[in-house]
């Protein structure tokens, strides 16, 4: 009959191999935990629909009427094709884009206040992207450093307002104007 003792490899195995299998258990376990938790995490567009914006409960979307109102002025009389987007939140900010004879734009943009010239080949736009999904459709300025097309534009603040304009020509007098009026 066999006697275990101190010395007898089969009862007590020595202590490094046990940490190596020990640890190597470990290491297999949290290999395990970590590709169950990649697999169990959103991607980033199905966790914007389970965690929603909570700062969206804030926001106001304005009428037509109120981005006119907000803007200062109604629009030209001649304006054709007027489109509208806007919101308040702690800032308010509307986009709106028009045709107008030249001269209407002109007298319009005077009676907002604004009295910096229109700069040729300048606009105070860094993104053509809109700023408000419905306005993807008809929001297409040209943007800061763009070389092509015959455009002016402007920015100015009048009171607590900043207004940004860019007039793009069309045929005859007609123009296409994009404008956003912000506050902070």
């Amino acid at each position: 009959m066999h006697r275990a003792n101190a010395t007898d490899r089969t009862l007590f195995p020595r202590p490094a191999r046990c940490a190596a299998r020990l640890a190597a258990a470990g290491a297999a376990l949290l290999c395990l935990l970590s590709l169950a938790a990649c697999a169990a995490i959103p991607t980033p567009d199905t966790r914007r629909e389970i965690l929603p914006d909570p700062m969206r409960m804030l926001v106001q979307p304005f009428s037509p009427e109120e981005v006119i109102a907000f803007i200062g002025a109604p629009f030209p009389p001649s304006a054709t094709g007027v489109e509208t987007a806007g919101e308040a939140a702690l800032d308010s900010m509307v986009v709106a884009r028009f045709e107008a004879p030249r001269p209407d734009v002109l007298t319009y943009l005077a009676g907002l206040g604004i009295t910096e010239p229109l700069t040729p080949g300048s606009s105070p736009f860094f993104s053509a992207g809109p700023p408000y999904d419905e306005a993807a459709a008809w929001w297409t300025p040209p943007i800061a450093g763009d070389k092509t097309g015959n455009f002016s534009g402007l920015y100015q603040q009048v009171g607590s307002k900043q207004y940004e304009v860019v007039v793009v020509e069309a045929e005859g007098d007609q123009v296409t104007v994009y404008l956003q009026v912000f506050n902070t």
